[in-house]
């Protein structure tokens, strides 16, 4: 027997997936053949979702709302599992920098947040709304979200106004000295801006 928050996951994923059949299709007059998408994850923030949800029924869940039903989804055990999440990071450094709930309702929906009256840059408008912590910044090309995002989730808003960051995955934008395969070209001063294939 199925548990109320499963029953409530997959009525939520009923809502998302009739909602969502009809968007997306294209058809013509002279082809009778529809192309349908379908929302399979969330990529404005690497790994939020993918590092809150670690069963995948949890994660291919929460990836195939849309943002504004994720909050509601956060009940019994999808709660849970976000916040046994968030304490075993905020505990790699023993200290107790930001609490699970001031987190979740800064990262969940998954969206990306923009304040264009400030500086750009992923760390660079770590702004407190209330008590939820929400970098509000956008992205640089050259940021590297995921130290950013750990250093913020394990120290707190102090620790992504450090530099170097305090946390950090060991793979740099830049890479390591003469290892081709890690870090990227230089960005360019002028349209597109994207670096150039290494």
């Amino acid at each position: 027997m199925k548990s109320a928050l499963h029953q409530r996951l997959l009525w939520l994923l009923g809502i998302a997936v009739l909602s969502g059949s009809n968007m997306g299709g294209c058809n013509d007059d002279d082809d009778e053949d529809t192309l349908s998408y379908v929302q399979i994850d969330y990529v404005a923030r690497p790994a939020i979702v993918e590092g809150l949800f670690v069963s995948n029924e949890v994660l291919n869940a929460v990836n195939s709302l849309a943002p504004s039903q994720q909050p509601a989804a956060l009940v019994g055990s999808v709660a849970a599992e976000a916040v046994a999440t968030l304490n075993a990071l905020d505990g790699v450094d023993s200290s107790e920098s930001i609490t699970a709930t001031d987190v979740v309702s800064a990262f969940i929906p998954d969206v990306m947040r923009i304040n264009l009256t400030g500086t750009s840059g992923y760390a660079a408008q770590v702004a407190v709304f209330g008590t939820a912590v929400r970098p509000v910044g956008g992205r640089l090309l050259t940021d590297d979200v995921i130290d950013i995002t750990y250093s913020l989730l394990i120290g707190g808003i102090s620790a992504v106004t450090t530099t170097p960051l305090p946390f950090q995955d060991g793979v740099s934008y830049s890479g390591a000295a003469g290892n081709i395969a890690q870090g990227h070209q230089a960005v360019l001063s002028s349209f597109p801006y994207l670096a150039r294939p290494n």
